[in-house]
């Protein structure tokens, strides 16, 4: 097995580096991310709100659904 020369490794090292660098600078996709946590988050909320208090909004809308039937 022949040993790898420096020569050949020393500019993928390099093309690495900037690469990771231009990935560290680069803040485009930072918004995206934070309106999805955000989105996330939100949802999250809304189905637990209807888990705890579904049983009781259903009981709500059943009683004005069947005071609308009976008024007609």
């Amino acid at each position: 097995m022949r040993p790898i020369s420096t020569r050949r490794i020393a500019p993928l090292v390099t093309r690495l580096h900037d690469a990771a660098s231009r990935l560290a600078r680069d803040t485009r996709g930072a918004t995206m991310i934070e309106y999805s946590l955000l989105t996330a988050i939100m949802a999250a909320a809304v189905v637990a709100c209807m888990t705890l208090f579904g049983t009781a909004m259903k009981g709500m809308f059943d009683s004005i659904v069947q005071y609308y039937t009976l008024a007609q």
